[in-house]
Parts: C-alpha cells; structure tokens; sequence
C-alpha cells in the first residue's frame, strides 16, 4: 500500500514545480516586481538544488539567467 505514496525527491520536485509555477503566473501578470521574482527563483534553487529533478533546477536556473538579463536591458535603458 505504501508504494503508491510519492517519496520525499518526488514530493518535493512536485511541490516545487507547484511554486514555481505560481509565483511565475504572478510575474508574468505584474502582481510581483521582477526584483521579487528574482528573489524567490534564488530562493528555490538553493534550497532545492540537489533534491529534486534535475530538469526543474535546469528550469528555475534559465528563469533566473533570463530574469536577470531582463533587468539588466532595464537598467541600461
């Protein structure tokens, strides 16, 4: 019975994604600031980093570069 129970990599790559997937909704929609969505992309990649899908730390990573280029065409601008 306890095999259809995620374990803990599983559950936590889950809520994660779960996360992610609302704070970008609030960054794509300007409820956040982009210094805010940038805070929370560090935030989750260092305490997730290592335990969960590789793939999603690849994702929250690109968010990051990409976030990060985006501020600095407004800073120039």
């Amino acid at each position: 019975m306890t095999d259809d129970w995620p374990n803990h990599h599983e559950e936590l790559t889950r809520k994660t994604v779960q996360e992610l997937q609302k704070w970008a909704s609030r960054a794509e929609a300007g409820t956040i600031t982009q210094i805010m969505w940038l805070s929370i992309l560090s935030v989750l990649y260092d305490t997730t980093s290592g335990l969960i899908d590789k793939e999603v730390s690849d994702l929250i990573a690109d968010f990051h570069r990409d976030t990060i280029n985006i501020l600095r065409k407004g800073a120039a601008a």
